[in-house]
């Protein structure tokens, strides 16, 4: 019978140790891809929300600024019954006027005390129709730029509404996305021993990137040199190493 060379048993430990944690360590990298993946969509979700909220937002100005001209066109139409208001009752009053100064007996005092009350409410009637006239000028424009502004409201509301949308069913393909690395994230942690797993989402509370490669014998996360110690239990590949600086996980970049 031969013999089991104890050296023999303890490299194939080593050896099946160190397959392990290769395996370990590339279900571990695809997990933190799908995280990585999943921030990224939700950052663009929170883009798009934005945006939505933006377009709204030059909508609702919109709307706001014909309310506005509706407003001012509202007043503008006031003023204008009331200086007509006015000119028909001065001119109402001027007839009145007339018909005492032709019909009434006056003394010559009232008589030249109602001349000259004629004269000023004719002026001031004058006044008011030339205000008048100025206060249609301004209605006929007003009206005109609220036209203009009611039709691009209408096209804006189109096209908003469009955009809406648009941007609406990105946000459902990046959630249905988000749904997908999800799914796919669950049937790889089963493969992570539970140790590892913790370890990983203990570091996922503070850094993006809890996994990282070893570049020029430096940390890919914190940038800082690491030890020739660390970088030689690296590369035996045997057990989880870990940047003495930071605490990530280091990973041969030919994993």
């Amino acid at each position: 019978m031969i013999g089991i060379n104890p050296l023999d048993c303890r490299r194939a430990v080593a050896y099946n140790n160190g397959v392990a944690m290769r395996e370990a360590l590339e279900t571990l990298k695809m997990i933190q891809a799908h995280d990585q993946q999943v921030r990224e969509l939700q950052r663009a979700i929170r883009s798009y929300q934005e945006h939505i909220a933006k377009l709204e937002e030059a909508l609702k100005a919109e709307e706001e600024r014909v309310e506005q001209l509706k407003s001012q066109l509202s007043e503008l139409q006031q003023r204008s019954r009331e200086r007509n208001a006015e000119v028909d009752d001065l001119d109402e009053q001027l007839r009145h006027y007339r018909q005492q100064l032709d019909h009434g007996l006056l003394s010559f005092k009232e008589m030249e005390a109602l001349r000259h009350k004629v004269t000023h409410d004719q002026r001031r009637m004058g006044q008011l129709e030339d205000e008048a006239l100025a206060l249609m000028d301004e209605m006929g424009q007003e009206e005109a730029r609220l036209q203009a502004e009611q039709a691009a409201l209408s096209q804006l509301e189109v096209q908003t509404g469009q955009d809406i949308k648009t941007v609406e069913s990105q946000i459902a393909a990046a959630e249905g996305q988000i749904s997908q690395e999800q799914q796919e994230r669950v049937a790889q942690v089963e493969r992570v021993p539970a140790l590892l797993l913790e370890r990983y989402q203990r570091l996922a509370r503070d850094y993006a990137d809890p996994l990282v490669p070893v570049v020029a014998g430096s940390c890919g996360g914190c940038k800082l040199k690491l030890s020739e110690t660390t970088l030689s239990r690296l590369r035996e590949g045997l057990d989880l190493i870990a940047c003495e600086n930071c605490s990530r996980i280091l990973i041969n970049k030919g994993l």
